[in-house]
């Protein structure tokens, strides 16, 4: 019998050759990759690479494995590719033939693993619904005074429910962190759902500093700004909470957040699943989630539109949210009722391509004051024209 060939050894030497800290659908395409040849077993090996980026979060990780099928088109062959151009050698790097034996061995072995992992995984997603249905029961109407909120500029909905931060650690058994700094105060409670049962919760202090309910399934999960109709005729799905609240507060429309640009497509997916006559309408942030909101659209032959904050745009001007607190509820509205539909592409827009459709001509937000221009500026010619008649 002849011997076969385990390529796991030669996929972890790759993986040293790309740093976790690579772009996020760079990061995708590796778990994509190692779940394609090595399926479930292959999350200890995606999520331990993971462990080594700066911006690791276990819940991301997770998510991000759990989205995927293991018969994806995304192949080993990706990822070694990948590794290439940072310097990886296959040649060098070969894998070592073993017995069909040792083979079958090492797959029940891996198999084993990965069913071990998935049933902690499940249980541990079972106790967060379970902790989420006691905290929400515990904590109260948010206020219009809780800090974020008011920072904000956007007023509470019956949907979320604040709680002391020292309650809650003593509710759910730790101290909710973000990015090693411990949230504090009076914490906001945003309820997740996935397909329309109570999952998770998003957590949010004064500071803005959020957080997940550990072992928490936030994929396709989503926050509604208020109970959604059955009969919606429109329904708006933004990234955070505060947008998706503007958005509500500014339209009246059914409005939901994805909590992440990751989750877009999710959720839109899922809306789409429950709503089918609905118009879906992506609410996209201008920078790193634009590309996901047009994805997200044309993957429900919905529509997108970005906030317009006019021909001088601020770096603090990126959201929905953003444009509320700027120009005012009117010229949110106005904006979104522009939203086009995508038609579906080969190939994604670019980055900063247009979104594919002319919009309705709209009255500009911005003020734009004239400025003088210089007369050095024009040709000789022209110069001495202009400087007679004025």
């Amino acid at each position: 019998m002849s011997a076969i060939v385990d390529e796991q050894q030669r996929i972890e030497a790759a993986l040293t050759f790309i740093s976790p800290d690579i772009e996020r659908e760079q990061w995708w395409r590796v778990a994509a990759a190692l779940k394609h040849e090595l399926g479930d077993a292959g999350f200890d090996v995606f999520d331990q690479w993971s462990q080594g980026s700066a911006a690791y979060v276990q819940a991301d990780s997770r998510d991000t494995w759990r989205s995927l099928r293991a018969g994806g088109g995304i192949t080993i062959s990706t990822l070694f590719a990948m590794a290439k151009e940072y310097g990886f050698d296959p040649a060098q790097h070969k894998a070592e033939p073993i017995e069909p034996a040792e083979f079958a061995r090492r797959r029940a072995e891996r198999e084993a693993t990965a069913r071990r992992e998935q049933e902690k995984r499940q249980m541990a997603a079972d106790k967060a619904a379970t902790l989420a249905l006691v905290v929400w029961s515990k904590a109260a109407a948010a206020q219009a005074d809780h800090p974020y909120l008011a920072r904000k500029g956007v007023t509470p909905v019956d949907t979320l429910r604040e709680i002391d931060a020292t309650t809650l650690a003593a509710l759910i058994g730790y101290l909710p962190e973000s990015s090693d700094e411990e949230l504090v105060g009076r914490i906001l409670i945003a309820p997740v759902k996935v397909d329309g049962k109570l999952s998770t919760f998003e957590m949010i202090d004064g500071e803005g500093k959020k957080a997940g309910l550990y072992g928490g399934i936030k994929s396709a999960g989503y926050w509604a700004a208020s109970a959604i109709p059955e009969s919606a005729a429109r329904i708006q799905i933004a990234e955070g909470v505060v947008t998706a609240l503007s958005a509500y507060h500014c339209t009246a429309d059914a409005t939901v957040a994805a909590l992440s640009c990751g989750n877009l497509k999710k959720v839109a997916e899922a809306m789409r699943r429950q709503h089918p006559g609905a118009e879906i309408v992506l609410l996209g942030d201008i920078g790193h989630g634009q590309q996901k909101a047009r994805e997200a659209a044309e993957a429900v032959d919905g529509a997108c539109v970005f906030p317009d904050f006019g021909p001088n745009r601020s770096e603090d001007g990126t959201d929905f949210n953003d444009m509320h607190a700027m120009f005012g509820a009117d010229a949110v509205k106005r904006v979104i009722n522009t939203a086009r539909r995508l038609e579906k592409m080969e190939s994604g827009p670019d980055e900063n391509s247009d979104l594919g459709a002319w919009p309705v001509p709209q009255p500009l937000i911005a003020s734009i004051q004239p400025e003088e221009y210089p007369a050095e500026a024009l040709p000789p010619c022209i110069r001495a024209a202009v400087e007679e008649v004025c």
